[in-house]
């Protein structure tokens, strides 16, 4: 054998390999980037949830405006509301534009429909209810749930919670069970509103669309207002020019909302019909921080969802009809 070949046999023989000092540090390495990568996974799907949701919302809230539309123009709208709560005596004697009607111009928003003795009827509570295509003497309790997205075929006498609510019967086959069959799952949306008469006479609603929550379905705004007593405008709080509004806020009763109802990202109405975001929720100081100054002490909101702390609505939109 040549000399030469035998040293390049000996270099190859004893050419060193890693130590394993070398292959912990890849080992960590590749750990460390597998783990950087693994924790952008929950941001994507956050993102892609949100993104999802401001491509429905706006659908939601268009389906919702043209069923409200609906109910204007119709003239025996509320009598094909089948059976509510509990019988044909409850119904509102007004049909849904005529109850518009009773409200003054320029009116604060509200959510209950009035009649001419003076009745209330909320007008969520109202939505829930099964929409009958035929009525009279044979109204019975089936129909669709307006208030729904898709709306839903309801059948209110198998299923109501405690507020008289259709619940455990609105259901798509969205799906396929495991054996190809349709399975029936609940609706992912809901809509609810508020609205105001204003000074032109016509009526303003606004629309919140929400995710489906642990509160669904009634999951439709509450007033909220500051306690001026305590924080006089403004004098103590500035409502024109401080985004940061005092709290604890208070209900249409006067008692105390806890804070927890509110949560950041979060939408607001005020009474004047703007539209607000929560940036911040104090629960340490009691104040709620807000994209911009409300220039208003009375608002409107959905609580947050108990089970994940956070508001179930994506989104609120808002419409003017002439009556």
């Amino acid at each position: 054998m040549p000399a030469s070949a035998y040293k390049m046999s000996s270099r190859n023989r004893t050419r060193r390999a890693f130590s394993l000092a070398e292959i912990m540090i890849a080992i960590g390495i590749l750990g460390v980037g597998m783990l950087m990568v693994a924790a952008t996974f929950p941001v994507g799907l956050d993102q892609c949830r949100i993104v999802s949701e401001q491509t429905v919302a706006p659908l939601v809230a268009e389906d919702a405006f043209q069923r409200l539309r609906l109910l204007m123009s119709e003239p025996d709208s509320l009598k094909r509301i089948g059976l509510w709560p509990l019988g044909p005596s409850d119904l509102p004697t007004k049909s849904f534009r005529e109850s518009l009607s009773l409200i003054s111009d320029s009116s604060p928003i509200r959510y209950t429909l009035p009649d001419d003795a003076g009745n209330l009827t909320p007008i969520n509570e109202l939505l829930r209810a099964p929409y009958n295509p035929n009525y009279g003497a044979g109204l019975s309790l089936y129909g669709a749930a307006t208030g729904f997205y898709p709306s839903v075929p309801a059948d209110i006498s198998s299923a109501l919670d405690k507020n008289q609510v259709v619940r455990s019967t609105c259901k798509l086959p969205l799906r396929n069970s495991s054996t190809g069959a349709p399975a029936l799952v609940e609706p992912p949306y809901t809509w609810s509103t508020v609205f105001r008469r204003l000074a032109d006479g016509s009526v303003q609603f606004f629309v919140f669309v929400n995710r489906r929550g642990s509160d669904w379905p009634t999951d439709w705004p509450f007033s909220a207002h500051v306690d001026t007593d305590q924080y006089p405008i403004p004098t103590v709080w500035d409502s024109a020019n401080d985004a940061t509004v005092p709290g604890p806020l208070r209900d249409a009763d006067g008692h105390e909302i806890p804070m927890s109802k509110f949560s950041e990202g979060a939408f607001l109405v005020s009474s004047q019909g703007n539209i607000l975001r929560i940036k911040e929720v104090n629960r340490r100081e009691n104040t709620i921080t807000l994209d911009r100054a409300p220039d208003d002490s009375i608002f409107w909101f959905i609580e947050a969802d108990p089970a994940t702390g956070r508001s179930p609505c994506i989104g609120v939109y808002s419409r003017t009809f002439p009556l």
